[in-house]
């Protein structure tokens, strides 16, 4: 007999309702802590040997209480459910944790949830850790756009060097002379940025030997604007590009396309939707401006979009094209090959874009 539990998880404890295929309630456990003890203690509790079915809505810490009921041995199957399109369909004045419970059984039981896509443990885990290199990334690009304000408000002309913060760059840092608030300041800061490059090299040691081997890495390194930092981070918030029946459908994933209101017979059409993957939106976005740099053809496209739209239209529609590109190299499992001529428009199978 199939027994359809739904679970409302928080930090420290979760709800259980457990609902019978006829939609009866045979238990409802509140505040069950997220321990290996206490799950195991619910599922001895039940009189009768059920296969049972779990949902449970994405959240913060979603993870540790799907990895629990998963490693359960009477659990068939784990779901997780859309927070937001869950409350679309069972919209409740009532809310509680109990009820929450009931509701996601109850949908469970009819087939009626959004089910969102969970990549297995591993890859969970390397994904954790491939933001944690973003967010370090953009911690040592907000450290440097300080460095930059500092020397401006004091009016310190930038030596003609490449890179700032290189040798020569970091050599006439540690000679520019200031007032002593503004010198303890500048030093505070360039200590900041040597320990920050110092745990992203660390970092980028352990994610080079662990993950540039990866068939998929090797491929969307092949696209221009995709390198070292962008390669491994689009691969696994992917994870199998099969789940797309489309590149439109991929775009949607990454927020690359805008939201739409109809209505009376008008079209009207917003922002980015904010319904995505944060990660690969930023990503693709970001490959374009290196990408732009290194291929004349997407140099073209950009500009070409540029002249029509600007510069915020032009980089999204770039992305967007960029996404595409993406969905195909991983689908067909083909490097890029640059087109060639001049059209801006770009189809991989057609033009022959990917090298057999």
């Amino acid at each position: 007999m199939n027994l359809y539990l739904g679970v409302d998880a928080h930090k420290k404890y979760s709800t259980v309702a457990a609902m019978s295929e006829d939609g009866r309630i045979e238990k409802i456990e509140s505040q069950i802590r997220n321990t290996v003890e206490a799950v195991h203690k619910f599922f001895v509790s039940l009189e009768n040997d059920y296969r049972c079915q779990v949902v449970l809505e994405a959240g913060r810490n979603w993870g540790v209480v799907y990895d629990l009921f998963e490693s359960m041995p009477q659990v068939e199957k784990v779901i997780l459910a859309n927070p937001v399109k869950v409350k679309a369909i069972a919209h409740a004045h009532l809310k509680t944790d109990t009820v929450d419970a009931i509701t996601l059984a109850h949908l469970l039981r009819v087939n009626y949830i959004p089910e969102v896509y969970v990549p297995a443990k591993e890859i969970r885990v390397k994904k954790y850790l491939l933001r944690h290199r973003t967010f370090l990334v953009n911690t040592s690009t907000r450290i440097k756009n300080r460095i930059h304000i500092l020397l401006e408000r004091n009016h310190i002309p930038l030596p003609t060097v490449t890179d700032l913060f290189g040798r020569l760059g970091r050599r006439f840092l540690e000679t520019v002379v200031l007032p002593a608030e503004e010198s303890l300041l500048l030093t505070q800061h360039l200590q900041l940025l040597q320990c920050v490059e110092s745990l992203l090299k660390d970092l980028q040691q352990v994610i080079k030997d662990d993950l540039f081997q990866d068939e998929r890495v090797k491929l969307l390194q092949t696209i221009p604007g995709i390198g070292d930092v962008f390669a491994p981070l689009i691969a696994l918030e992917i994870d199998d590009i099969k789940r797309f029946k489309d590149y439109r459908r991929f775009w949607s994933y990454c927020g690359l396309v805008p939201s739409i209101y109809a209505s009376g017979g008008r079209i009207y059409h917003g922002h980015l939707i904010k319904c995505c993957n944060k990660w690969l939106k930023w990503a693709l976005i970001e490959a374009v401006y290196p990408g732009t740099r290194s291929s004349p053809y997407w140099g073209r496209y950009y500009e070409k979009k540029k002249y029509e739209k600007g510069n915020a239209t032009a980089a999204i529609a770039t992305a967007r094209k960029l996404a595409m590109i993406v969905y195909w190299v991983l689908r067909t499992k083909r490097e890029y090959k640059e087109p060639q001529g001049t059209s801006h428009y770009f189809s991989p199978i057609a033009q022959g874009s990917l090298k057999g």
